[in-house]
């Protein structure tokens, strides 16, 4: 394993080698295709299962078009779900299927994107 160095820091978030601190929380970059977080919404009682999102590159919505969002509805197994490997700035790889209703408590959710296309473009 190669040694942690701080590339950035500032008073709101610093960036190691390997993970991004920031308000007490930090994600961490377990290798070239995995990253987890310690970051745990406040947010518990009524969150809907139907998620609208989009992935971001700097805080800014330059993933996509305006309105063009990712789709999922979270119906967990065993407290778990993974999602269908997102291409970052394409449309969904399949349309959001299952019951809409409430998200399980404590309910982990993995969420997959490939941005080998933005790689490549640096």
């Amino acid at each position: 394993m190669r040694a942690q160095r701080t590339l950035y820091s500032s008073k709101s978030f610093s960036i190691e080698s390997d993970r991004v601190k920031q308000n007490g929380y930090e994600t961490i970059a377990k290798s070239r295709e995995e990253l987890t977080s310690s970051y745990q919404s406040s947010f518990k009682e009524n969150t809907t299962n139907d998620i609208t999102f989009k992935f971001s590159i700097n805080g800014m919505d330059n993933e996509r078009g305006h309105g063009l969002d990712h789709h999922l509805i979270v119906n967990s197994e065993n407290g778990k779900f993974t999602s269908p490997v997102y291409m970052f700035g394409q449309a969904d790889p399949v349309e959001a299927s299952g019951k809409s209703g409430k998200l399980s408590k404590d309910t982990d959710v993995l969420i997959r994107v490939d941005m080998r296309n933005v790689i490549n473009d640096f």
